[in-house]
């Protein structure tokens, strides 16, 4: 399962069906899976382990440039503009594929069932996937409405494809 998630991911794929396009074009990203409907920021906050691989991916590859300039006794400027030059591009080049690996691995931390290609995932089975209650508790009862789940699909009113009833 982790190579399957992890060829979906540097496919730049959805890690649940491996089918849907993680990216409109440049660095805009789709809010859920176009074959599926796995919506693809989970929380808040859920981008900064993308953040750190990214920073870990970028760190790595600094120490293998530098490294061996340092060893073989290169230039000092030669050893900084290759080291500034790979501090600086890595982070733009590798974006797409540090949010695509954050969600393959934090789906491999916390699975979910795969689904085949081009099977669309249902409104229940989204509820039942995420344990997010149809109702707040607060709304059946005659209280103030509390904010929709901020992952409960007909509160947001999203269609298959991901993008807002709004945008249509």
């Amino acid at each position: 399962m982790l190579g399957t998630l992890l060829w979906r991911g540097l496919r730049l794929r959805c890690p649940r069906c491996g089918v849907g396009k993680l990216y409109r074009r440049g660095y805009q990203m789709y809010e859920a899976c176009g074959s599926c409907g796995w919506v693809f920021e989970r929380e808040e906050g859920y981008w900064t382990g993308a953040m750190a691989v990214n920073l870990v991916v970028t760190e790595i590859l600094i120490f293998a440039v530098i490294f061996p300039l340092l060893i073989f006794q290169v230039s000092v400027v030669l050893t900084i503009i290759l080291g500034l030059a790979v501090a600086i591009l890595t982070p733009l080049l590798f974006y797409w594929h540090s949010k695509s690996l954050w969600m393959a691995i934090d789906f491999f931390l916390h699975p979910a069932p795969l689904v085949s290609a081009g099977r669309i995932m249902t409104l229940d089975e989204l509820r039942r996937l995420l344990n997010a209650p149809t109702r707040p508790e607060s709304e059946s009862s005659g209280a103030q409405p509390s904010a929709p789940h901020p992952l409960d699909m007909d509160e947001q009113q999203r269609d298959v494809g991901g993008r807002d009833a709004g945008d249509a």
